[in-house]
């Protein structure tokens, strides 16, 4: 009897079967098995042309003792998640995410460029780059795979130096500052908050080299970075604790204030070490 991985792997060597396919990535670990309903299967197919509705169906088909049921086109020429097909599998679903092979290397240069780089809704376009930088290569028959994870082995530079300006001189807003503390506002607070923290950990991760994948996982990022404030995670969290109370803002600011500070001097010893950082203007 087949298990969850074996049948993936089967529905993957059968993907790559069609002759538009270039290469397959898998996101997470290869060999994990998820839960149903708490993980699932992410798969980047990379293509010369996108292969048409019914050409995936009928690829599908050939293995449909393999799945229970089939999502067509969940999403179709998205910008960030391609033209997606959703396969349940045990349970588990098993998504292949189809991009023009061109269109994701223009996207990736896009980011790598500095052009790119603010949020787009909720999705980080850095998180991209996290996202290809670590995938796991299932099938590359022209080696474009390979090609883009060494293309994003070394965080360049004038990334860094442009995330790092889009972040670090907007993480501390005086006058909404003011207002959070002088209204004991929370969901205003939360507002002002939510943007600072982002501003914080968009800095923090460039300073580290390393592509923001969003807020997953912050814990075992920020332990692992060489540059940060002392008890980074820890502050952080304990700021986020009292951030949502009208009785603790003045004390969660004044936490806040000192993390905030702290990372300041970093940056700025990164600048006079001459590490590329560029600033627009202090705190």
């Amino acid at each position: 009897m087949l298990g969850l991985l074996e049948k993936k792997n089967i529905l993957v060597r059968e993907t790559a079967g069609m002759e538009e396919v270039e290469a397959i990535g898998q996101t997470g670990e290869p060999d994990a098995v998820p839960v149903p309903g708490f993980g699932d299967f992410d798969l980047f197919v990379l293509c010369s042309r996108i292969p048409s509705r019914e050409e995936r169906i009928s690829c599908y088909n050939r293995q449909s003792a393999l799945f229970t049921k089939l999502d067509m086109e969940v999403c179709k020429d998205d910008i960030h998640w391609g033209t997606g097909d959703i396969l349940l599998v045990d349970g588990v679903e098993t998504m292949f995410m189809y991009f023009l092979t061109e269109d994701m290397k223009d996207y990736i240069d896009s980011v790598i460029s500095g052009r790119r780089i603010a949020p787009e809704g909720e999705f980080y376009p850095l998180g991209r780059l996290a996202t290809m930088s670590s995938i796991n290569i299932l099938v590359d028959k022209t080696g474009i795979l390979e090609e883009i994870k060494t293309s994003l082995g070394e965080y360049p530079e004038p990334l860094r130096e442009a995330v790092l300006n889009a972040s670090f001189p907007w993480i501390w807003n005086e006058e909404n500052v003011g207002r959070a503390v002088l209204r004991k506002d929370i969901v205003f607070n939360h507002h002002v908050f939510q943007h600072s923290m982002d501003c914080f950990l968009q800095t923090l991760y460039a300073l580290n080299r390393t592509y923001f994948p969003g807020w997953k996982r912050t814990e075992q990022y920020v332990n692992s970075f060489s540059f940060k404030p002392r008890d980074c995670y820890c502050r952080m969290t304990k700021a986020i604790s009292l951030s949502a109370c009208s009785e603790t803002i003045d004390e969660f600011y004044r936490i806040w204030r000192e993390l905030v500070e702290e990372l300041q001097e970093i940056v700025k010893a990164e600048d006079s070490a001459g590490n590329g950082v560029s600033r627009k203007e202090e705190l």
